[in-house]
Parts: C-alpha cells; structure tokens; sequence
C-alpha cells in the first residue's frame, strides 16, 4: 500500500469480498469472470477476496456486479463451456472496497469489505429472490412487502406526491455528488411532471460521453459531465413498466434506489441505501429505450 501512495494518489486499488458456504467451490466459476491482472484468493475459510489492481470504486462496482450475474444463475453472465456452479456454492454476499478511499491500511480495507459483504447478505435481493425478476416484478414484490427487516441497507415505503418525489431525488442527488464518480439511473415517463426529475440528475448541462467510454459500454448511450453520468430510459413498453418509476443513484461512497409505481400525482413505492438492489434496478432500467428524442443519437 505504501509503494501505491508513494507513485500518487491517481493509482487505485480495489478488493470485493465474497461470502458464501463453503466459498472455495465457487472459485474456478468465479475466476472466469475476472481479468487476467485480477487475483482470486482465500482470505478466511468461508470468505474470499478478489485484488483488482488499477481499479477505482466504479470498475469494482462492475466486477461486483458480474459476480453476482455469474452467481445468480443469469445465463447472460454465463461464459461459454463455463465451470458449473452448485447451488450449495452460490456466494451470499459480495463487498467492494477502495484503496485509498475507504482506507490505506490493507487489513483495514480487507476487515471492510468483509463487513460490507456481511451486510449484503441481508440485501432484500436474496430475501425475497429478486434476482431473475423484471422489473416490474421486483417494484410489486417490494411494494407488497415494503420491509423485511429494519437496517441500514432495509426498504422503507415511500408514499408522496410527485412533486416531493423530486425533492427527495434532488437531495440524494447532492449528496452522491460529493464523490468524483457518480453514476445516474432513471425511468422517462413523458406527460406526468418528472421531466424536471430527470434533469435534477445532472449536475450541469451534460455533453456526450468520449468514444472511448462509448467503446466501453457497448449497447448503451452515456452523457457525462466532469466524472457524472446519467442514463434515462423508457420502460413503458416493458412487462408491468407502464406506470413503474425508479431512480438509481450510485456513488463512490454509496448507493441509493427508489422504485415504485405512479399512481395519478402520486408515488407510492419503496427507497433504499442498498447496493445490490440499486444494481439491480439500474440493468433493468438499462433494458429500456432511449427517449423519443435520443434515438438517433448514439
């Protein structure tokens, strides 16, 4: 760690731990989607630990978020002639941790990451199995069932006009963009009054993301101002996306998510500090279309 703060605070290291019963079996599966540079290893018999050298909170939420694809049993994350994995070796919990942002001591980073995947353990996204649900299914699982158990990471309901909604979208707005990187998820539902809800996402006048990030992210258009993305797509013509609304702010310290329905000038719905929920949202959200007036701007 030293040798990394002495080349300069622009290199970043970063660890996500993963839990499970028993975590070895799920190793070779685990390995298949990592890079070459990445390094598996053992850290406690029922934990192990991925080093993803030269990589930031962003890149480690992304690993974070193939792991739990290749995990969850998503065939999409499923490599070709890749290792099965038994359910018995399904991790239960994944934490992310980056040096020097969440410390610059190494077993403090290691005893971190360990406690956050504890407490992804607890994510209503293994209670309830949300996993292989569209989106519309995960917004009336959590409105039918809007809190499992109180916590950091627990849904709460959410029941307010539209017009407060966007307050409450606003604030944790200014809250995420606090870290250098912040990422912005949100449904479109032209005619309802959330036009405004979408812009309060950005916090400037966005301009098209570079090639190399559009390289990057294949399928799907990004506008970026100074480390800020935003995405905004249309989910109506989903299954059960025709009043679903949901808003995925991501950042380097954290995670926000509030998903629900609209139901004439109100939203009646769920929020919630839980990154695995707002990872989840968020590729849902991603399933969408762009809006009328960005189709032809890819």
């Amino acid at each position: 760690m030293s040798s990394i703060a002495q080349n300069g605070t622009e290199k970043s290291l970063s660890f996500v731990a993963v839990t499970g019963t028993p975590p070895r079996d799920a190793a070779p599966a685990l390995l298949e989607t990592l890079r070459s540079s990445d390094v598996l290893a053992e850290a406690t018999p029922d934990v192990l630990v991925v080093l993803l050298p030269d990589t930031g909170a962003f890149g480690a939420a992304a690993c974070r978020k193939r792991l739990f694809a290749r995990t969850s049993g998503d065939p999409r994350a499923r490599p070709a002639h890749a290792t099965p994995l038994r359910a018995a070796a399904k991790p239960a919990g994944l934490g992310q941790v980056t040096y020097p942002h969440d410390g610059e001591d190494l077993d403090t980073l290691l005893d971190l990451a360990i406690e956050r995947a504890r407490a992804d353990e607890a994510s209503v996204v293994h209670a309830l199995e949300l996993g292989s649900k569209t989106l519309g299914e995960i917004v009336d699982t959590l409105r039918a069932r809007p809190a499992i158990k109180a916590g950091p990471r627990s849904t709460y309901p959410l029941d307010l006009a539209i017009g407060s909604l966007s307050g409450v979208i606003e604030h944790a707005c200014a809250a995420a963009r606090r870290s250098a990187s912040t990422a912005f998820f949100s449904t479109h539902h032209p005619g309802r009054g959330l036009a405004g809800v979408a812009r309060s996402l950005a916090p400037a006048p966005m301009a098209e993301a570079p090639p190399s990030a559009r390289r990057d992210r294949h399928d799907r258009r990004a506008k970026r101002h100074d480390g800020h993305d935003i995405e905004v797509r249309d989910v109506r013509h989903l299954p059960g996306g025709s009043d679903a609304f949901a808003v995925v702010v991501r950042a380097d310290h954290g995670s926000w998510v509030t998903c629900g329905r609209l139901e004439n000038d109100r939203f009646v719905g769920v929020h919630a500090a839980d990154p695995l929920l707002a990872d989840l949202v968020a590729d849902r959200i991603l399933l969408g279309a762009l809006p009328e007036g960005e189709r032809g701007e890819r």
